[in-house]
């Protein structure tokens, strides 16, 4: 278990190596010796556990919208070639 899905994790820890450990049917993330974050486990694969409280913190530094992705850009170019809309 726990193959193959996702675990959320307090946005500080992006990056940072930590230690994974399963107790019952618990997924207890360590950073150091300290518990940071615990989750059900997954029971299938490709699934996802998120813990919107992990993401607190967070915020945009400008209120104006964000960029539009590469790949839409692209898409938007290919439709004014092709005449067409996706």
């Amino acid at each position: 278990m726990g193959q193959s899905n996702f675990y959320s994790v307090p946005w500080q820890l992006v990056g940072c190596q930590v230690r994974v450990d399963i107790v019952k049917d618990e997924l207890c993330v360590y950073y150091g010796a300290e518990l940071q974050a615990t989750h059900a486990l997954c029971r299938q694969r490709h699934q996802r556990r998120v813990d919107p409280a992990y993401y607190k913190g967070l915020q945009r530094t400008t209120s104006t919208p964000a960029e539009p992705s590469r790949l839409s850009r692209l898409r938007d170019a290919y439709a004014q070639v092709a005449g067409g809309t996706f």
